[in-house]
């Protein structure tokens, strides 16, 4: 079976397709993200970090604001502001759960 390839320029199997990510961003690449002054968006937690969130998971459950093995939204939201509040963090609700998701 012969295919018209007249409306392209060049036939499908010599077009160069080019990567989706800028060459200094290709997951493939060399250079660390480090290097590339990308931000790392993943909470670090340490020891005492461990301890507050425990402590304010306690606190927020005994406020009621969980229901059988989960949290409500506005739990969820309880913990976050108590947390930063307690330990000076910007973290963020989702960060929270993905800790708790963890432990």
């Amino acid at each position: 079976m012969d295919h018209d390839f007249s409306q392209w320029q060049t036939s499908p199997d010599q077009t160069q397709f080019t990567s989706v990510c800028p060459p200094n961003l290709h997951p493939h690449s060399s250079k660390s993200q480090a290097a590339l002054g990308v931000v790392r968006k993943t909470a670090r937690w340490n020891q005492l970090e461990h301890k507050a969130f425990i402590d304010t998971c306690e606190l927020v459950i005994a406020e009621g604001h969980r229901r059988g093995k989960c949290f409500s939204s506005k739990g969820w939201q309880r913990i976050s502001d108590l947390f930063n509040s307690s330990t000076g963090k910007d973290w963020t609700t989702t960060q929270m759960k993905n800790y708790w998701n963890k432990l």
